[in-house]
This record gives C-alpha cells, structure tokens and sequence, in this order.
C-alpha cells in the first residue's frame, strides 16, 4: 500500500475546513458592507438634521426682518403700494452654507372670504364681489352661496346653490358644514362643489382672515379689480392697474373717480388703501436641504406679530 509522508489521513476534512474559512471571510465582508452602509446612512440623516435645523434659524431670522420692515412702514405711511420696502422680494440671497430667496404678500389684495358674513349676516356687497370673481375665473358664480353657508351659523340652506350639514353627512367620510369663520383657504375643498381643479383657480386671489377686511386696491391683482363690479372690463381693469403703477393711488376718491371707471360706479365700501395683512414665504437652500417656511403676519399698532407659521408650500 502506498505511503504519502505528510498527506492528511482525512482530505475531506480539509476541504469543509476551507469551505468554512470562506464562508467566514463572506460574512465578515457581508456585515463589514453593512455596517458602512449604515453609517454613511446615518451621516446623511445627520447632515440633513443639522443642515435642516441651521436652514429653519436662517428662516426665523428672515421672519424677524420682515416684521421689522412692516413695522418701520407702518409708522412711516399710510398706504401700501407694490413700491414699498416690505413688497420687494428677496433672490438666492447668500449666506451661511446656503442661500436664502423670499418675500411678502399683501393678503387684503386678495378677496376676504371672511367678509361674506357680517355681524352675523351675509354681506350683499361682498357677495356680489365674490360671485364676480367667481365668473371672472371662469368658476360657476352660484358656489357663492355654498361658501357663505359653510361660514354661516345657521343651518338654513341658500336656495341658489348653497350647501349644509344634509349635504356633507350623506358623503364618505361624513362630515358637518363648519358654520365658522375660515381658518384657511383649504377649506374650501371641503365646500359643496369645489373640486381640486376649481381650488386651484381660487386658491391664488382668496384668503381666509380672522376678520373681516377691506380689499386693498393698490395691491389687488388685475382678477380682483375685476370683481369690483359685475360690468367690469378687463381692459377697464388694466387701465387701472396702470394708473396705480408701483406708487398706488393716495386716497380712495383718487381711486373711485378714475375715468376707466367712472361707468361702473364702484364704491368706496369695502376698499381701502392700507393693510394690516400678510404672508411671507420663506425659502431656505442649506446643502442638500430645502426649507419652506410660511408666516402669517398682522401689523398693528405695536408692531407685527406672528399669527400663524406653517412648513411647505400650500395652496
């Protein structure tokens, strides 16, 4: 019988001993894969942490920039005009790590829906006006009446279009008519007929103030000049936007006595020249990090104050 001088007796067990070997390397490489997949996760998500906290200060120093602007503007004029300190909007602003773009809006150049009741009642003035821009976005005008009865404490049902708690209960979910003021303007997809395609014609010239407030008219867009008056033209309505140019008009008889509208006798009622009003949009770039904030602020003798903060971009 042949004699091999140092072969193994058990050869087989040789080879599970480096099957075992391997299998050992593969999962070491397998958790040693791992576990940096895991850290440079966790590194991501802490540099987005921090990047997302460093963006939110930048935003809440904007905020306080801005109430300091309105505030400097509300004791300096009695008017608000697209030409002020507080209406000129902010680009890829450097600074710390990223940039910073924003600006305010006038939101009393929007329609109040707010002012469709007043002391309790609805207010025809307001009405008309907002079933005139209804029609001048091309939305059916009788979704006034649904929208007034959701903010009416009553549960009286309008007769030309209007809507309450028998409507809403029969959907799925089920739900009551609010019969209060509007919080915010997404309501509105609550509302009796209001699809997201009609939202999204309204959402750009409405607001939802927690009282009822003139429209600014030197701040107004071209829709909301229209919805002065059921006979209003848009070339009237340009006529005016011209007129006011940056600066604004400087009183309301200034306004009224336009010659492009001295056929629509409008009225002074429900106008106004100066705003209490406002939303600032706030965009952050930190890194990789996109911050969006939105403030809502109201000016008022002391000062401007903070009445609503939200993150994101809402319609």
């Amino acid at each position: 019988m042949a004699y091999c001088n140092g072969c193994s007796p058990y050869p087989r067990q040789r080879g599970a001993a480096l099957v075992t070997a391997m299998l050992v390397v593969a999962l070491g490489t397998l958790t040693a894969v791992a576990m940096s997949a895991n850290l440079q996760r966790d590194l991501r998500r802490t540099t987005s942490l921090i990047e997302r906290d460093r963006a939110m200060q930048v935003a809440l120093g904007a905020e306080m920039w801005a109430k300091g602007v309105l505030a400097r503007d509300g004791a300096a004029t009695k008017t608000d005009a697209l030409r002020d300190d507080w209406a000129q909007p902010i680009r890829d602003l450097p600074v710390e790590g990223g940039y910073l773009s924003g600006g305010l809006e006038d939101l009393q150049g929007r329609f109040n829906l707010n002012s469709l009741i007043q002391d309790g009642k609805r207010s025809a003035l307001a009405m008309e006006r907002f079933e005139t821009l209804l029609s001048v976005l091309g939305v059916s005008p009788g979704l006034a009446a649904a929208v007034a009865d959701w903010i009416d404490a009553d549960s009286e049902v309008d007769n030309y279009g209007g809507a309450e708690d028998f409507d809403y209960l029969s959907r799925r979910p089920p739900y009551h008519a609010a019969n209060r003021p509007f919080v915010s303007v997404t309501e509105l997809r609550q509302v009796k007929g209001i699809d997201e395609r009609i939202y999204r014609k309204l959402a750009p010239f409405v607001a939802a103030l927690p009282e009822v407030t003139p429209i600014n008219v030197n701040t107004a867009p071209l829709e909301v000049i229209m919805a002065l008056s059921p006979e209003m033209t848009r070339g009237a309505a340009e006529e005016v936007v011209l007129a006011r140019g940056r600066d604004g008009f400087q009183d309301l008889v200034e306004f009224t006595t336009l010659p492009a509208l001295e056929r629509f006798q409008i009225l002074p009622q429900g106008l106004t020249l100066l705003s209490n009003h406002f939303l600032g949009l706030v965009r952050v770039r930190m890194g990789r990090t996109l911050f969006v904030s939105r403030v809502y602020l109201q000016r008022g003798v002391a000062g401007a104050t903070v009445r609503m903060r939200e993150e994101g971009e809402i319609l």
